[in-house]
């Protein structure tokens, strides 16, 4: 695990050509323009918001035409009035004054050709919403530990793979309070306009979208720096924080031994009170409970809420059980770090399915843990040929898929020759999911259905005759 050193001092981030966003009310009458509408209503929920702050919103920039049948093809068919650019062109500069960026745009395309000035939803977000907020970032654990903060707090949680802020900010109002997600995309455009957190999360960090950002250490700064912008920190296990950092720490519960426990070492719940699989979610737990213990809240109504959770889909997801043999969804396992959470999670034999998009990872701690399971990998997407080489470089085997199809119904075939009939199907793919499918949540759909259509098969066979 890549961890930053002890008491390791910010680095600086490469200036980015973005500028303080308007505040409250600056872009009534703003010629705006959107760079990346988005496939998860983000660009869609911009665009809204704009206009009912009285903008002018004149382009869209995106590669992919909004799909026929799309909230998207719909607003843009009741707005003829703005026009469309597959890419950023130079009459930009005298069409709008300013130009809002979408996350999904890497920074690498802002030196395409000169822009207007350029800001982003969150940083819009940050100069006009006004209640309180607690904000949560890492590479893994952040969205299971915002949701159970919400659960906890009674908040709404907005941000990343939720609620687009902006939507939070129209359909609630700049004083309610928000448990913010937040991926390292959003807080790297976010350096001219510092977030500014009642209190921040950091639950992991390792190494993660080297597709996007230029290096690790570009990725780590954009997430760590949300720590100067909070007055109050939880952060999770393993990270050692600087010492403004470590000044700003609050009391944490921990998870020790079976149980978490309180700052002074009094007993909050067992861990097998925890609908949750895996110490890693214990441990996400545990940052929530921390920040909730700061908010007021009371050690038993924290406990009680906990054990009210509902787990998220497609997170250590348990979709069926063949006989002996368990499938678990994690598909949100995009990287080695989540996929190694995962498999340390499930005791017993092993087959995982691995691949997809390739981020730039390094694979090789995750498959030496394979090795030391002794788990079957099968492999599918475009990241298979370098998993592949991983494994063959440590001697391990591994099996090349054209899809998931194919490699469910092999992973389920050998716990079956090889294990009796025990074990468990694994996806945790380690890997983006772009490819076969949109999304990770698409990817976690199609395998529960593979799985149901698996186990019916199953069923009908062992059906007797009448």
């Amino acid at each position: 695990m890549r961890q930053p050193g002890p008491h390791r001092q910010p680095m600086s981030l490469k200036p980015l050509p973005f500028r303080p966003a308007p505040g409250p009310g600056g872009l009534r009458g703003q010629r705006v323009g959107i760079w990346g509408l988005g496939r998860h209503g983000g660009g869609l929920a911009l665009a809204q918001y704009l206009l009912g702050e009285g903008a002018r919103l004149a382009w869209i920039i995106d590669a992919q035409p909004a799909k026929t049948g799309s909230p998207e093809a719909a607003f843009l068919a009741a707005h003829t009035e703005i026009r469309w650019l597959p890419a950023p062109e130079p009459v930009l500069i005298d069409e709008l004054d300013w130009l809002v960026v979408s996350p999904a745009v890497p920074p690498r395309a802002l030196d395409q050709c000169p822009l207007p000035p350029l800001t982003s939803a969150e940083a819009i977000f940050a100069r006009a919403h006004r209640g309180p907020r607690i904000a949560i970032t890492g590479t893994k654990g952040k969205s299971t530990t915002a949701a159970l903060l919400g659960q906890l707090l009674d908040w709404p949680v907005a941000g990343n793979s939720w609620t687009p802020l902006l939507e939070h900010l129209h359909l609630r109002g700049p004083e309610a309070p928000v448990v913010c997600e937040l991926s390292s995309f959003q807080l790297r455009y976010l350096s001219q306009d510092p977030f500014h957190p009642d209190i921040a999360i950091l639950t992991q960090l390792d190494c993660d979208h080297l597709d996007w950002h230029p290096d690790l250490s570009d990725y780590h700064q954009a997430k760590l720096q949300l720590l100067d912008w909070a007055p109050a920190l939880v952060l999770g296990r393993g990270y050692q924080p600087n010492p403004a950092q470590a000044a700003k720490l609050l009391p944490q519960v921990r998870v020790c031994d079976k149980r978490l426990a309180l700052p002074h070492g009094e007993t909050l719940m067992e861990l097998c009170e925890l609908p949750l699989l895996g110490r890693h979610n214990a441990e996400n737990a545990a940052l929530a409970a921390s920040a909730a213990l700061a908010k007021g809240l009371s050690p038993g109504l924290i406990a009680d809420r906990c054990r009210r959770f509902t787990p998220l889909p497609h997170r250590l997801e348990p979709v069926h059980q063949l006989g002996g043999i368990r499938f678990i969804n994690d598909s949100i396992a995009t990287n080695p770090l989540a996929s190694m959470a995962a498999v340390n999670a499930i005791p017993g034999p092993l087959a995982i399915i691995l691949g997809g998009h390739h981020k730039g990872a390094d694979f090789d701690g995750l498959l030496r843990l394979l090795g030391q399971r002794q788990a079957h990998i099968h492999l599918i997407g475009e990241a298979a040929k370098v998993l592949a080489a991983g494994c063959r470089s440590l001697g391990l085997a591994a099996t090349t898929h054209p899809n998931l199809a194919a490699a469910c119904s092999a992973a389920l075939t050998d716990l079956q020759k090889q294990h009796r009939g025990v074990g468990c199907v694994l996806l945790a793919p380690a890997c983006a999911s772009f490819g076969e499918f949109e999304d990770f949540a698409a990817r976690g759909r199609a395998f529960c259905e593979l799985v149901r259509q698996l186990g019916a098969a199953s069923s009908a066979q062992q059906t007797p005759a009448c």
